[in-house]
């Protein structure tokens, strides 16, 4: 039998190897346990968005923070946010300045820059140590917000503010306000008392500068907390006058000062015939002459702002010499206007028996003119009793009663210093005469006049 050519025996051998190969791999990978097994199949990457925040605007040290984590600008989880809602917050000093919602959607770019109120405006952050509780912000004065809220819509420029708290002093600063940013203040609150200004003067309510150790600090009625310590307190109406007080300011107490102006004492709006009432302290002395009396004197006092009592005594020579008691109430009053309630109780004796007695109630009115003259009217109701002759007379046994309508106008002029001239008229347009008065003098008590002066010291 001939024997197999070189080239089938080397194509025999192959085929052997590659047999025993082909079995081999099929055994292991049909064997429990097997170190080779299939490849996974491939699972495709989960689809993220990215979050950039630009804090450009805000005061060095704000911060924020994604779903209440703390993050960074740099911070690589914000490349890998899962697309959604997500709840951002601006920070500063750990406190949150104001959180926004944004949505991140696949593979997008979200960004969000904080900006301060309205496009143009500007914006306020103010800080305060924690214990110090209730405090607010006011902005040129006015009430802005509390401490601890961030202020949008500020108007560019230099702005005051000031950090209000009770118990402590007033805490202000000009700051610089920029659109589009937002101005970090960092206030500092001293404890302090309170100083309490106000102006006692009820002949002019026009409103006093108020300066505390010469500066400016505000008008009457002023009531503001004060820094414990010393001050010069000045009150101050430029037009009519200036009061000086040197106070100490204690903490958590209030000190009050009360300014009431100084007038000379022949001022006319204190005059002695009208609806003003002399001054609290004030004194004045009438000498008049005139009728039905030739001669009169006649004392009043002021016994607060708003209400006077006199006592005179006046004469009508041989026929009658008579005192009067006077009290007037001030019930209305402006820097040119007063009114007041008067009420004259008069008695007087004379020769033969005479005598009188009257009630007068009677409503005054008085308006300045200028600074040196006060014109005034009255009209008031006299009830009178008198007895006109001897009361053995059987002509004068009945006593004279009746009624008079006084309507009076007076004019007081300033002199000098504590010196008024006085002029007053009155008549009476009822029927019914004073009788007592015409059996030495005139036929008629329907007029009367008074001319005269008035010291008021």
């Amino acid at each position: 039998m001939p024997r197999p050519g070189p080239a089938l025996v080397i194509v025999a051998d192959r085929l052997r190897r590659w047999a025993r190969w082909c079995a081999l791999a099929l055994a292991l990978l049909a064997a429990p346990g097997s170190a080779v097994a299939a490849a996974p199949a491939q699972t495709p990457a989960p689809a993220v968005g990215r979050l950039r925040v630009v804090l450009a605007g805000l005061p060095e040290g704000a911060g924020f923070t994604v779903d209440g984590a703390p993050r960074t600008a740099t911070d690589p989880a914000l490349d890998t946010l899962a697309p959604g809602k997500h709840a951002v917050a601006l920070t500063l000093d750990g406190v949150t300045l104001a959180t926004r919602e944004v949505t991140i959607r696949p593979d997008t770019t979200t960004s969000i820059a904080p900006i301060p109120g309205p496009e143009g405006k500007g914006g306020l952050w103010v800080r305060l140590p924690p214990d110090i509780a209730g405090a607010v912000v006011e902005v040129d004065r006015e009430p802005a917000g509390p401490v601890g809220a961030w202020l949008t819509g500020v108007e560019p420029g230099v702005r005051l503010v000031s950090v209000r708290a009770p118990g402590y002093f007033t805490f202000r600063r000009n700051v610089p306000v920029e659109a589009g940013r937002t101005a970090l203040v960092t206030a500092t609150l001293d404890p302090a008392g309170e100083l309490d200004v106000r102006l006692d003067d009820d002949d002019d309510p026009t409103p006093a500068e108020v300066l505390l150790d010469g500066a400016l600090v505000g008008e009457t009625p002023w009531r503001e907390p004060v820094a414990a310590g010393e001050y010069l307190v000045t009150v101050r109406r430029v037009k009519d006058f200036t009061q000086d007080e040197y106070v100490a300011i204690a903490q958590s107490s209030t000190t009050t000062i009360v300014a009431r102006p100084f007038r000379p004492a022949n001022a006319p709006s204190r005059s002695t015939r009208g609806g003003f009432a002399l001054a609290r302290g004030a004194v004045a002395l009438d000498l008049t002459t005139g009728w039905p009396f030739s001669l009169s004197m006649h004392f009043t006092g002021g016994l607060s702002d708003a209400f006077d009592l006199g006592l005179g005594v006046r004469s009508a020579f041989a026929t009658l010499t008579e005192l009067d008691l006077r009290g007037r109430l001030m019930f209305a009053r402006t820097a040119v206007i007063g009114a007041a309630l008067v009420l004259d109780v008069e008695a007087g004796l004379g020769r033969d028996d005479r005598d009188s007695f009257a009630l007068t109630p009677a409503l005054a009115f008085s308006a300045r003119l200028g600074e040196r003259v006060v014109v005034s009217a009255s009209v008031g109701a006299r009830l009178f009793s008198d007895r006109t002759g001897p009361a053995s007379d059987p002509a004068h046994a009945d006593r004279d009663d009746g009624l008079q309508l006084p309507l009076a106008v007076a004019c007081e002029i300033v002199l000098a210093d504590h010196w008024n001239a006085l002029v007053r008229l009155e008549g009476n347009p009822l029927p019914d005469p004073r009788r007592l008065y015409e059996l030495d003098h005139l036929d008629n008590s329907h007029v009367g006049f008074e001319l005269g002066v008035t010291w008021i010291f």
